[in-house]
């Protein structure tokens, strides 16, 4: 079983620095029958970001690490 929390706020101008500029996106799949209408396959993957394009500040700026 998969928890995601916080889906929200990936870019939130709370802070202009975050000590911390880790994060990531989670994605999941659903692949539905259309005969059975129920799922067929799922599938998830965490892919690890920054939430900054540089170091010394928030920009903003989502990149994949």
């Amino acid at each position: 079983m998969q928890i995601a929390y916080s889906l929200g706020n990936l870019v939130f101008g709370g802070s202009n620095n975050p000590s911390d500029k880790n994060c990531l996106i989670y994605r999941h799949t659903f692949t539905l029958d259309l005969y059975s209408r129920q799922v067929a396959a799922s599938s998830h993957q965490a892919i690890p970001c920054l939430v900054s394009s540089v170091s010394w500040r928030n920009d903003y700026h989502p990149v994949k690490r």
